[in-house]
């Protein structure tokens, strides 16, 4: 089965229907483009006003071009990457097909989603324009019901990514460190907790997970206020150092959240400024619109399993030692807990 490029997305999604699409806009009156922007703000959650087109995750990586933002998340897409990884041109080819991870993004963003978020029903003809273009997954199946066997393709089995930590100084006798070290060593061993364990989505999402974690890791140990037995970050000091591989949306820093719960950090985030602190469309704030005051913080509490707050003092000093020598290169020692710079 062919799939005209630009059309149809690796995971189902109409490319040809999509706000970020350079078919869509050529295909509009100004008037049209106008109100159609204002029901993607409104549905979807973005304001597509300074839209750069999109080629569409079908456009060979070496031809997307470096000035359209939304080319940078098609190159790092675990679904994009899989479909590629196995040679086929939708996900409904592939023998593993539904995996987890398309099913997992197959129910963020769904009619009861959005009317959820928007607390009012979606009426129909916005459900079709602005929501039916995106249920890859229901668009993959109908495309699998009309695939003869023979145009299924055997997934491509990939072993599962390994953590790569330095061993403990032997010499070293600093006890926070040493439960730093185990916290660390701990988080690079982060299994995600799903189906699907050898596809080459899983290992990818497992690499970006583990990076994320040790990204906020090492946020709350650059911009973390110790307070009695608690640590508290801000959103102004979090955005001002925000990587991309760190969560940015509600929905994905409550996710990392409970990962970090399970390694002793429990954490809370509070909004500071009510109908300020996050946008429409999930992402989080920073600050106060044309200010400096942040608009939430997420209030950590220690674990004394993990070394309690003396553990948290150890990764402030890490952290900020490694900036000190290294720049932004002391994250990837930071992610391998190479502490042999304290012999």
């Amino acid at each position: 089965m062919r799939i005209m490029a630009g059309l149809v997305s690796k995971c189902g999604n109409f490319c040809g229907r999509c706000p970020w699409s350079k078919y869509t806009r050529e295909s509009m009156t100004p008037e049209e483009w106008e109100s159609f922007r204002l029901g993607v703000k409104k549905y979807v959650g973005y304001n597509i006003e300074d839209l750069k087109p999109c080629h569409g995750c079908q456009t060979p990586t070496e031809d997307l071009t470096r000035d359209v933002g939304v080319h940078n998340f098609i190159r790092g897409c675990v679904i994009r990457k899989c479909a590629q990884n196995n040679d086929v041109e939708t996900c409904a080819q592939c023998s593993r097909f539904p995996c987890q991870e398309l099913k997992n993004r197959g129910s963020s963003f769904t009619r009861d989603t959005v009317e959820e978020r928007l607390g009012e029903p979606v009426p129909e003809d916005a459900y079709q324009l602005y929501i039916e273009p995106f249920q890859g997954l229901e668009h993959l199946k109908k495309m699998r019901s009309k695939l003869k066997e023979s145009a299924i393709v055997e997934m491509k089995p990939v072993t599962l990514s390994k953590k790569r930590i330095v061993g403990f100084p032997s010499t070293l006798q600093d006890e926070s460190l040493k439960s730093l070290h185990s916290l660390l060593d701990e988080v690079s061993d982060f299994p995600l907790k799903f189906e699907d364990a050898d596809t080459f989505a899983f290992n990818e999402q497992l690499k970006k997970k583990r990076k994320g974690i040790h990204r906020m890791l090492w946020t709350l140990g650059l911009h973390g206020a110790i307070e009695k037995e608690e640590v508290i970050l801000n959103s102004a000091d979090y955005f001002n150092d925000k990587k991309s591989e760190a969560p940015g949306t509600e929905t994905r820093m409550r996710e990392y959240l409970t990962y970090l719960k399970d390694y002793g950090l429990d954490g809370e985030l509070e909004p500071l400024v009510e109908d300020q602190w996050k946008l429409p469309s999930d992402y989080l704030r920073g600050t106060v619109r044309g200010g400096e005051a942040p608009v939430w913080q997420i209030r950590f509490k220690i674990d004394s399993r993990i070394g309690g707050v003396s553990t948290m003092k150890a990764l402030k000093t890490y952290v900020m030692e490694l900036l000190s020598r290294y720049g932004n290169r002391g994250f990837a020692r930071f992610t391998r807990a190479d502490m042999r710079m304290f012999e």
